[in-house]
């Protein structure tokens, strides 16, 4: 890294490279959803509570660790791996290992032996679970994650990130048989010097001569290319680690281990709707990642609600505004579900018939002629539910 990179990179600093979308977060649309993984990860209290979260630009250090945690894409910041998946870095293979900006240059000249380092502009925290496991579907043999530099660090907190995210890959990558693929590297010694990568296009980066070595180092033949990943539908709904693990997902699809294996706690779920369906769509309307879909026939006499598996994070939105709590959440679908699917399932379709007293379409069901809230107000008169903010009194002492 020349003078002229080092102040560039200084000079960033001031300026903040986050952009945030609230109507994207899966809190916006849903009063009762708790997600609060920006908050909790910012090192900087630029994210305060709030239905959604509230943004203050001024504070940012754009240190990137917010769009790894958020799991839709309403925080969004300069990809810190995009330029490994770019020639003529992609045609590199062997062991990486990873550092920040933050390492003293002398620590980062070195490495692991047979790797190639690779320095991210910002911290560590900014790469997710679904980043490793695409390095790894890319044709990395080992990744190793470097933390030698967070002891002092003003984002020594987000240490604990770094680690979580290396663990949620390798659990990742062990449904294709790949764990143990990532690792965490807290100190070096007696490492030797190794070609260097670093983020940006305008900052130094392989010579000819490191090229040289690397091919002198390693003379077997490269390993075949991986596949190219297929094109993700609502990508620009889908958080960076969800779209950048769907990619590894197809590059590593024919080795997948045991499709039944369970992805418990790993930010996914399964769907299945019964027969009290009203077609109302509110289910549709709240998913924040676009999995669940709510069609009507042009005429409106047929619905279809359909699911995505590989894009639902398992936000539960969708149960708060079902009425009639026509669904079920599975948060641990089964890996074939979700890894191998590539098209929408129909989760529930039927007849539209339209509400005599209201008009609007609702799912028809043994010749009824009222929509749910129709039928319930002809059969409560005088109503049973108070308006939204009011209470029922409490009954006074002696009084029933």
């Amino acid at each position: 890294m020349n003078l002229f990179s080092v102040a560039e990179w200084i000079a960033s600093f001031g300026q903040t490279e986050v952009r945030y979308d609230p109507r994207r977060c899966v809190v916006a649309s849903d009063r009762y959803g708790e997600c609060q993984a920006c908050i909790l990860t910012c090192p900087a209290g630029a994210i305060s509570a709030g239905k959604p979260p509230v943004f203050h630009e001024e504070k940012c250090v754009n240190c990137g660790a917010c769009q790894a945690a958020c799991p839709s894409s309403a925080l969004h910041a300069p990809d810190p791996l995009a330029a490994i998946f770019q020639p003529p870095r992609a045609s590199v293979s062997g062991a990486l290992d990873l550092f920040c900006a933050r390492l003293p240059q002398g620590q980062g000249l070195v490495g692991p032996a047979h790797s190639t380092g690779f320095r991210v502009k910002g911290c560590l925290a900014s790469v997710s679970a679904g980043a490793y496991a695409a390095l790894i579907a890319r044709g990395f043999e080992h990744v190793w994650v470097r933390t030698d530099a967070c002891r002092g660090c003003p984002w020594e907190q987000l240490t604990a990130q770094i680690e979580r995210q290396v663990e949620r890959g390798n659990q990742l990558l062990a449904f294709w048989g790949l764990a143990g693929s990532l690792s965490v590297l807290r100190a070096l010694e007696k490492a030797p010097q190794r070609p260097l990568w670093n983020a940006g296009p305008s900052q130094a980066d392989l010579s000819r001569r490191d090229l040289f070595r690397m091919a002198v180092r390693r003379p077997a033949p490269a390993p075949a290319p991986a596949p190219q990943p297929r094109a993700i539908e609502n990508e620009d709904l889908l958080s960076r680690d969800r779209v950048y693990l769907l990619q590894a997902a197809s590059q590593l699809r024919s080795s997948l281990g045991d499709p039944t294996a369970r992805l418990e706690g790993l930010g996914f779920a399964s769907l299945a709707p019964s027969g009290a369906c009203t077609a109302c769509g509110a289910c549709a309307r709240v998913c924040p990642t676009g999995a669940l879909r709510f069609t009507a026939a042009p005429s409106e006499t047929s619905f279809q609600l359909s699911f995505q598996a590989e894009a639902c994070n398992g936000c539960a939105a969708c149960l708060r505004v079902c009425s009639p709590a026509a669904i079920t959440l599975d948060p641990a679908p089964q890996a074939a579900a979700v890894f191998s699917a590539r098209d929408p399932v129909v989760l529930h379709s039927g007849a539209l018939a339209r509400c005599e007293r209201c008009g609007i379409p609702f799912a028809s069901q043994d010749g009824q002629h009222l929509c749910t809230l129709c039928a319930y107000r002809a059969e409560h008169p005088f109503g049973s539910v108070l308006p939204p903010g009011f209470q029922r009194p409490a009954p006074q002492a002696g009084k029933e």
